[in-house]
């Protein structure tokens, strides 16, 4: 497996963190739920692997077997004072993929639509990571509620770097999932691997 980059890990640990500690709550169950389906008189079990997030209140496949941990950092924000609870793993490629979720108040969204809060918010990531040429962007939903795909390309001192992103807006709580990579972009299985297998729980 490659080592994360430098440039990779400055851009995880940039996009939230101020102070931090880990958190022992948010990795609640890796072992699956199970599920039984009658097939003639055989009963077949299926498991399911996704990593589940009680607290967070979702299910997620990460790449490897090691599921990650949950950090959770505190930062004063355009949105308020928040807290994020951030997971990261990394693909066989070398690419990261993360997810992070943070509940914002009724005061942020104010009189946005659900389309146009999720797009200030690339907005903003675009330009902390010193502006993304956004390749591809489409609206989406999941169980009625409103999210947002894009994939961009950055540059690092010369060097190019690659996001894929899906975000969600439910109810309060914002979830930001990532694919971030350099030298080339993530393949379409990758994305599909991650981003396809995330469900809300409740």
């Amino acid at each position: 497996m490659k080592k994360v980059s430098l440039l990779i890990s400055f851009i995880v640990f940039s996009l939230f963190v101020i102070t931090s500690c880990e958190t022992g709550n948010n990795t609640d169950n890796t072992d699956g739920n199970k599920d039984t389906t009658e097939v003639g008189d055989e009963v077949e079990v299926v498991v399911d692997k996704r990593f589940n997030s009680v607290e967070g209140k979702f299910k997620v496949m990460f790449p490897g077997e090691a599921q990650p941990e949950g950090v959770a950092a505190d930062a004063d924000t355009d949105l308020g004072h928040i807290t994020t609870v951030t997971f990261t793993a990394v693909l066989e490629s070398g690419a990261i993929s993360q997810l992070a979720y943070y509940d914002i108040s009724d005061d942020f969204i104010g009189n946005k639509t659900p389309e146009e809060f999720l797009k200030a918010e690339q907005t903003g990531f675009s330009e902390a990571m010193g502006g993304l040429e956004i390749k591809k962007e489409e609206a989406n939903e999941l169980d009625a509620n409103k999210g947002l795909y894009y994939e961009g390309e950055g540059d690092n001192e010369g060097k190019p770097f690659y996001v894929a992103a899906q975000y969600y807006l439910k109810g309060n709580r914002v979830y930001k999932l990532f694919i971030m990579s350099e030298e080339k972009a993530s393949t379409q299985e990758e994305k599909d691997a991650y981003f396809g297998t995330f469900a809300f729980t409740e």
